[in-house]
């Protein structure tokens, strides 16, 4: 394998480039401020790794390996940075609880200012694996009064990290016959 000389990485952002980094006699020199204290080099400057990475981090990117015998090899990289997926809620609506049926709608938010990818339900029951329910934000759910207990859980995803929220189909029923019997239904 022949010797790395020299290792130029730069950005193209909105039609320009520039320099991000140069690795060359052992020493990675940083050539923007916004990777300061950012960047460090491994295999003799052929793979660069960026710390904390932020929103505005999100480019393409080219690598030019420049190598001993003058050969220049160039890698294009697309480097997506995506938001942290918040914990979401679920609001609950419209509990009708009767002796042999449960009916409540479950609706699943983030904030509205969190681009936050895709929703998903999934639900089990108890002892089971997690089953895929619906892609909607919102479901209805109709069960008899003495069905396992189910577990229903929302999922928010985005290609870089998920968080989830669950609530007990049970709990939703059993409350809604208490507040039945306190207010003399």
């Amino acid at each position: 394998m022949i010797p790395v000389k020299r290792v130029v990485w730069e950005r193209k952002h909105n039609g320009e480039i520039f320099s991000v980094a140069e690795y060359k006699d052992l020493l990675l020199s940083v050539q923007s401020k916004q990777f300061t204290n950012r960047l460090e080099a491994s295999d003799s400057g052929t793979v660069l790794r960026i710390r904390e990475l932020r929103l505005e981090d999100s480019d393409i990117y080219k690598e030019l390996i420049t190598l001993t015998n003058s050969t220049i090899k160039t890698v294009f990289f697309n480097l997506t940075v995506y938001e942290p997926v918040p914990v979401p809620n679920i609001e609950i609506e419209g509990v009708i609880n009767s002796t042999t049926w449960c009916n409540f709608t479950l609706h699943c938010s983030v904030p509205s200012n969190v681009s936050s990818g895709s929703v998903s339900w999934l639900y089990r029951y108890e002892g089971s694996e997690y089953q895929h329910y619906t892609g909607r934000s919102t479901v209805e759910i109709s069960l008899p009064s003495m069905t396992d207990n189910m577990e229903l859980l929302c999922l928010v995803q985005n290609p870089g990290d998920k968080n989830n929220q669950s609530v007990n189909a049970q709990d939703i029923c059993q409350y809604a016959v208490q507040s039945d019997e306190h207010s003399g239904k």
